[in-house]
């Protein structure tokens, strides 16, 4: 265990002194794989599609009957 907290202090070291340029491009690219690590490990909804997303369908036979009518009010 100590080796890894050692490994951690010179990683956090570096981080210290490096240029900032490279710094903020590593963790550019450690958020893209972190997002895509998340991503991946979430359940996969196959009821939602990307053409579902932000409309909302009426069905006739299950909507309410003011939702119909054109100028009813909600």
């Amino acid at each position: 265990m100590s080796k890894k907290i050692s490994t951690e202090a010179r990683f956090l070291a570096w981080v210290d002194e490096a240029p900032l340029e490279v710094v903020q491009s590593i963790m550019g690219i450690a958020n893209s794989r972190l997002k895509q690590r998340i991503q991946a490990s979430k359940p996969v909804d196959v009821r939602k599609t990307r053409a579902d997303k932000g409309t909302k369908r009426t069905n006739a036979h299950t909507a309410m009957p003011g939702v119909l009518v054109a100028g009813a009010e909600s």
